[in-house]
């Protein structure tokens, strides 16, 4: 039984190609206090550095996660968001985004129906891949599923007339 390629659903994947994905890591909030910690603050914070002068004192510390709003508009604080990315090396993008048809399968063994996406499936060795009824749990009951590939979807797509 072949699985088809939903034609609506193809769109042209704007990382195609690219190996590398950067995305927001930890985001480190450091927050510099002129004078005397209020109250409101003393049971949140641990502070990690204290600078002390004849007239003023200076604690620094830092937070994790969203800011107090009374803390944003502390005129004595001082705060610097500093943010990390994490680099993601892998394999090529590829061309395009598309979703497969979700048919109504049924099994050979029990005769109930099952939609494709439900249907779990599991490698007994390097190349053979069965597929588990979600009803009667049989593994014979399904036939050799074979998917359309992006280059037949998207000559099928021409042929109507639908530009790439």
């Amino acid at each position: 039984m072949k699985i088809n390629i939903l034609k609506a659903s193809i769109r042209r994947n704007p990382n195609a190609g690219k190996t590398l994905t950067v995305v927001p890591g930890r985001l480190e909030i450091k927050c510099t206090y002129t004078g005397k910690i209020p109250d409101y603050l003393k049971d949140l914070i641990q502070i990690t550095t204290q600078r002390r002068s004849f007239d003023k004192t200076e604690s620094v510390f830092y937070w994790i996660g969203e800011v107090p709003p009374q803390l944003l508009q502390d005129k004595n604080c001082r705060i610097e968001y500093k943010q990390e990315y994490i680099e993601h090396h892998h394999l090529p993008d590829p061309d395009y985004f598309f979703k497969y048809e979700n048919p109504l399968i049924e099994c050979s063994e029990c005769k109930k129906k099952s939609r494709f996406e439900i249907i779990e499936n599991d490698w007994v060795t390097d190349d053979c891949q069965v597929y588990i009824c979600p009803n009667c749990e049989s593994t014979d009951g399904y036939p050799e599923f074979e998917f359309q590939s992006i280059a037949e979807a998207l000559s099928q797509r021409e042929e109507m007339g639908v530009q790439k």
